[in-house]
């Protein structure tokens, strides 16, 4: 039974040490995301600072990150802010696979790739839109500043 025991002890000891590099090899770094992102945005980006680099004299505020930091959720919102995007996480300081960051670059790519630099207004659009269906209710097909 003891001998049972020690040998159940000994491959789960074996498991963890056997898939711990295989986990580690999955975590994804502050500086590979900026990375990802340069690239998304057609910023000639060679590594991570010069990704940041790029990023920020393209006007956007990205927050100072050692580049070999594991990405959190919390990495990951905070540089979405500063693109543009509103996210949020519930868990801040849950880490950010390489998968995970796989799936938000492609679910954002659009947003990425042709989004406004931080502190831009991107409601205009809306605006105009929301001015032209209230013109077509009441019976209007042009802008009150057009002439008639």
């Amino acid at each position: 039974m003891r001998g049972k025991l020690f040998t159940t002890a000994l491959a789960a000891v074996c498991v963890v040490l056997l898939a711990g590099p295989a986990l580690a090899a999955d975590e994804m770094t502050a500086g590979g995301f900026l990375l990802s992102i340069a690239g998304l945005k057609g910023l000639p980006a060679a590594d991570a600072p010069t990704a940041a680099g790029a990023l920020r004299a393209s006007g956007y505020a990205i927050p100072e990150i050692e580049p070999n930091t594991p990405l959190t959720e919390r990495i990951v919102v905070d540089i979405a802010a500063a693109l543009g995007l509103q996210v949020t996480t519930t868990r801040p300081d849950a880490p950010f696979t390489s998968e995970q960051a796989d799936a938000f670059l492609a679910a954002f790519a659009a947003e990425i790739a042709g989004g406004s630099r931080s502190g831009e207004q991107t409601a205009t659009d809306d605006e105009d839109e929301m001015q032209k269906s209230q013109a077509r209710r009441r019976g209007r097909t042009r802008s009150r500043s057009e002439p008639i």
